[in-house]
């Protein structure tokens, strides 16, 4: 009493393992973009000073970028808090256009950014169209230059870039700023051993 199996079921099986098959290349080629492929959409989260999560202007797709040619600090301390923060008044909520250019081991996307600025945000000051958030993070000193990634910027960035840290580093800014030295007070007999 077994089951006969007829032409039907070797078309049936050839077709479900095609459609498996292409399936898993449309979940693969949707799910994280090629090299040099052009997110834009909105910033909805930011959880420390060099990645955050775009919305797709579609609002069918979710994508968590992590900044080219720099890294902050974790914000499991003062400097990587101030570094989040910092980040997130700058992107938070705003629409953004990312090049992405890699993807990194944790599986983030590896992007060249640029913030779409509103001219009302300028309140009557020259200011740019778009926004690198990555120069403003080293130029306040919330981020120092990775070099593992740093080469998917241009030639003209990455030379912004390294200006942006040597003045932050000249002027001791953010993550640059020498560690306090601790007060007398807070050694045992008032001094130092």
């Amino acid at each position: 009493m077994g089951t006969k199996s007829g032409p039907e079921d070797s078309h049936f099986l050839r077709y479900a393992s095609d459609m498996r098959t292409l399936l898993v290349l449309v979940l693969a080629l949707t799910a994280c973009p090629a090299a040099a492929d052009v997110i834009v959409g909105r910033v909805i989260e930011v959880p420390d000073g060099g990645t955050f999560t775009v919305l797709a202007r579609e609002g069918t797709s979710l994508h968590r970028v992590r900044l080219a040619g720099i890294e902050a600090p974790k914000p499991n301390s003062a400097i990587g808090i101030s570094s989040r923060d910092s980040l997130r008044k700058l992107v938070r909520g705003k629409t953004v256009r990312v090049e992405t250019s890699a993807i990194d081991p944790k599986g983030l996307l590896v992007g060249v950014v640029q913030v779409m600025r509103d001219p009302k945000e300028c309140t009557g000051a020259p200011c740019e169209e778009r926004l690198d958030p990555g120069l403003a993070q080293l130029a306040a000193g919330f981020a120092k230059i990775d070099k593992s990634n740093l080469a998917f910027q241009s030639e003209d960035t990455q030379r912004q870039y390294d200006s942006a840290q040597v003045h932050a580093k000249a002027s001791k800014t953010g993550l640059w700023r020498p560690a306090p030295q601790p007060a007398r007070a807070d050694f045992r007999y008032g001094e130092a051993r």
